[in-house]
Parts: C-alpha cells; structure tokens; sequence
C-alpha cells in the first residue's frame, strides 16, 4: 500500500499480508499484517510511517450472508494492543454493506467506517466462506489497515 499526504507532503508506504483456514463453511480463524517499508519527513521534520502490525481474527457467516469478523492484536508505536470488529451484509446479490472499527488503548488510536459494496454477476450473497466473490483477499488499506503515526 502506498499513500502520498498533501497536506503533511509525504509518502509511506507498508505490505500487508493475510492467511486463513476455513474450519468448515461458516467458520475461519487466521492471522493479518502490516509492515512499515517507506516512512518520510514532514514539513516540522517529524518522521510519519505506518503501524507495523499483527492481528488474529475469527470469521464468522451467518444463514443471512451477514459475516462478523472480529480480531485481536499487537501495533507498534506506542505499543498496543488492539481490537477490532468488520462486518459484511449483502443487500441483494449485487449490493452489500460494510462495517468496521477499532481501537487501541494505547495512543488512544481508533477508526470507524462503513461502505457500500457494489458486486457483478449477483455475487454480493455467499453459501459459504470462501465463496468467489469478485472481491479480493485483502480489502483496499483504510485507516484500520494503515493507520498513520509521526515520531517527534
């Protein structure tokens, strides 16, 4: 992931990486990250980077389609633990919602958001996880994924 910043007038950067078992249809455990690999000076001469992270996260889809992953972690600087909780509810089989938030103590950091997915060939709608949904693995970075920090 890469995000240039006008206002502060820097570039960072991070790669995020996911892994997963599916324990049988409605069920999954598995492990997320995010490493910092390009950070930079702001105008006051401040570095920025990413939160270094690691996360472990349980899945769960509902008869309804509706899934609730909710995961756990560690994030650098300050070190924290943190918490989190994403949600994904189709709306008809081209359209879903999203949800998530987090939050770590710690710096008191934390993210909410919400979506609206837009899916072709009416595949918003899942039997089973890891159903083909058009979608990729890892969603587009938000502030949960690359969360910002500056070192004074």
């Amino acid at each position: 992931d890469w995000m240039h910043d006008d206002e502060s007038e820097t570039e960072t950067g991070q790669v995020r990486g996911k892994t997963s078992i599916t324990l049988d249809r409605k069920n999954e455990i598995g492990v997320w990250g995010a490493a910092s690999i390009m950070d930079a000076e702001d105008q006051n001469g401040e570095t920025v980077e990413s939160v270094d992270q690691v996360n472990l996260f349980y899945r769960y889809l509902f008869d309804s389609d509706w899934d609730v992953t909710g995961w756990v972690g560690w994030r650098s600087d300050p070190s924290s633990v943190a918490v989190g909780i994403n949600t994904y509810r189709p709306i008809n089989d081209y359209w879903a919602g999203i949800f998530g938030a987090y939050y770590a103590p710690d710096g008191d950091t934390w993210n909410v958001y919400s979506g609206l997915v837009r899916h072709w060939g009416q595949r918003a709608t899942q039997d089973y996880l890891g159903q083909d949904r058009h979608q990729p693995y890892l969603p587009v970075a938000d502030n949960t994924s690359m969360t910002q920090f500056t070192n004074h």
